[in-house]
């Protein structure tokens, strides 16, 4: 009886030893493999910062066609206008260091087929400048999930009353969204949707939720399957974005090298250049302006009206 008690206490014991080994191991090999990971990953984006992956050869020049005038001042205006944006566009693209090096060619390609993300704004979104934020950071979004962009705003007026696509066109209308039944003749959706709010007055549970998701998920369009996906938002989420290691190499066949290029700082101006001019009235208005003003410096200010409350 004695034996056979010391007989079992022994193999308890021998597997215990055995268990906390492989434990050990386990914990220890774990870590060595993260330590590796986290090196590489500096390794690769050291390595991205000092060269030069995509050469600027990759970046087609922007043809545009010039409008013929009936007028020749008309013409003279409209040919300054294109020398304008084809300036401040080579400035971006070639000349700003943040900026060197992104692939126009591949932000402009049509993305997947039947997958859209819309920008909408339909009542109060806030301000202009909390709805370009929103803009900028699903433009960014819609790359990175190589879906086509678009943006709709009817509030407080239709934006293309003031604004219309500069490179991306963003108001050509969603193919296939609506197609007309051929026996009932009723127009039905043949696309499916998603809405998504991430704006000021939402749930904090449903920011905190959409943040997690673009922060670390390797796997956002199987979250969001959806063929279109409208979102209204006046957040930031280019941080979420550039920390997110699984969509890492998507960036880097944008021409953007390291995730301290998603910043909204950095793109804003060119994202800004690519997706908006304004209206030919506008347009005229502010050429003329510039004309009567060449040898002074046009400072542009926001001034905002409201009620402060001192206390």
């Amino acid at each position: 009886m004695n034996q056979w008690w010391w007989w079992c206490m022994t193999v308890r014991n021998t597997l215990c030893k055995r268990t906390i080994i492989a434990y050990c191991i386990f914990f220890f090999t774990v870590l060595i493999i993260w330590k590796y990971h986290e090196k590489s990953i500096k390794i690769e984006e050291e390595e991205d910062t000092l060269k030069q992956i995509i050469s600027l050869s990759s970046v087609n020049p922007i043809s545009r066609t010039t409008t013929t005038t009936i007028n020749q001042e008309n013409e003279k205006q409209t040919n300054s206008i294109i020398s304008i944006e084809s300036d401040r566009l080579d400035y971006w693209l070639r000349n700003n260091s943040r900026t060197l090096g992104i692939n126009l060619t591949a932000i402009l390609a049509p993305k997947r087929s039947r997958k859209y993300l819309v920008y909408v704004c339909h009542e109060n979104c806030g301000g202009w400048g909390d709805r370009l934020r929103g803009i900028m950071s699903l433009f960014m979004l819609s790359l990175m999930l190589d879906r086509n962009f678009r943006i709709e705003i009817t509030h407080p007026c239709n934006l293309s009353y003031i604004l219309r696509p500069n490179l991306y066109n963003w108001i050509q209308p969603i193919n296939g969204l609506v197609v007309v039944d051929p026996i009932t003749h009723r127009r039905r959706f043949n696309l499916t949707r998603k809405m998504i709010i991430t704006t000021a007055n939402a749930q904090k549970e449903v920011l905190t939720n959409v943040s997690n998701i673009l922060y670390n998920n390797r796997s956002i369009n199987s979250i969001w399957s959806e063929d279109v996906l409208y979102w209204a938002t006046n957040k930031d989420y280019f941080y979420q974005l550039s920390n997110n290691i699984f969509y890492r190499k998507k960036f880097k066949s944008y021409g953007i090298m390291t995730k301290y290029n998603i910043k909204l700082d950095i793109l804003f101006s060119l994202f800004y250049e690519i997706l908006f001019r304004p209206v030919d009235k506008i347009q005229q208005h502010i050429l003329q302006y510039k004309l009567k003003q060449k040898n002074s410096h046009i400072i542009c200010a926001q001034i905002r009206t409201g009620i402060f409350i001192f206390v």
